[in-house]
């Protein structure tokens, strides 16, 4: 039997060629992973970016709540209190010290309302108060007249047989503080306020990356804004000037922060607000 000549043997590839089929196939696979992988980078980078922006504006509008609250109460009256023993003055706007950042404590009545029921001659006198509604063992609270008095206490415990804002030891209530008693103490029907004590920072330790966190007396520091590159705090003054520094804490009318956050190796976003606590 002859073999007929038209037909030939199949034929497979050859390793060359499998070779070069299989190199095209990795430089492919490459190039669309590496297409894949920089889409999902940069899907990531937008995300923290939006992330970002928005916790900068969510700080500033927990701010903005708590300037608008400074002072509530006594305005621009120093409120006297004890520091363990010692005189000290507290201000509804009080500025902190600050380097690249500055920081700011806030004064405000937030809650509770009361009367004194009874005079208050002393300091150390008993604050026998009208209602009890707000107030909480480990409350801080102002008794301030309309005649340019402020003072601060902490509320150890609760009394109700009669009505008292118990002032047990603390910092705050230690003899040797609270200057600049009134003459003849506060009287029956001067208001008592539940107040807060609160400030913000950044803080560059606890966290991975620099934060401002809000701290009120009495509670666990709260995270409010990451990626943060500075916070600056301005105040107007009653004279147009605007400072990061006030010297003189009465000439303070209104109070702009501002958060510079870090949304990229050398971009920046800003948030900010300029607010004039209600009572000033």
């Amino acid at each position: 039997m002859t073999r007929d000549r038209g037909l030939r043997d199949p034929q497979g590839f050859t390793l060359i060629e499998m070779m070069v089929a299989v190199a095209i196939l990795i430089v492919v696979l490459l190039a669309l992973y590496a297409t894949l992988n920089g889409a999902q980078r940069a899907a990531m980078v937008s995300t923290r970016h939006v992330q970002t922006r928005d916790t900068g504006r969510v700080a500033i509008q927990l701010m903005e709540r708590d300037l608008r609250m400074a002072g509530s109460g006594w305005g621009l009256v120093a409120v006297e209190t004890s520091d363990n023993g010692n005189p000290l003055q507290l201000r509804g706007i009080m500025p902190g010290p600050g380097a690249v950042s500055d920081s700011i404590r806030i004064l405000g009545s937030w809650g509770g309302i009361a009367r004194l029921s009874q005079d208050m001659p002393l300091s150390t006198s008993a604050i026998r108060v009208d209602s009890l509604a707000g107030f909480t063992a480990g409350d801080l609270c102002v008794v301030t007249n309309d005649e340019g008095s402020a003072h601060l206490f902490q509320v150890t415990s609760i009394g109700t047989a009669p009505n008292t804002l118990v002032t047990g030891p603390s910092p705050w209530n230690t003899a040797g503080g609270h200057a600049s008693w009134p003459a003849g103490g506060y009287r029956q029907g001067t208001t008592v306020y539940r107040v807060a004590l609160v400030s913000y920072a950044v803080d560059s330790v606890t966290y991975r990356r620099p934060s401002i966190v809000r701290t009120e007396h009495g509670q666990a520091s709260q995270l409010v804004a990451y990626d943060v590159h500075d916070l600056q705090i301005w105040y107007g003054l009653l004279n147009g000037a605007r400072t990061r520094a006030p010297s003189d804490l009465s000439m303070i009318r209104e109070i702009a922060p501002v958060i510079h956050a870090q949304t990229g190796s050398s971009s920046q976003d800003s948030s900010w607000t300029a607010v004039r606590p209600r009572v000033f």
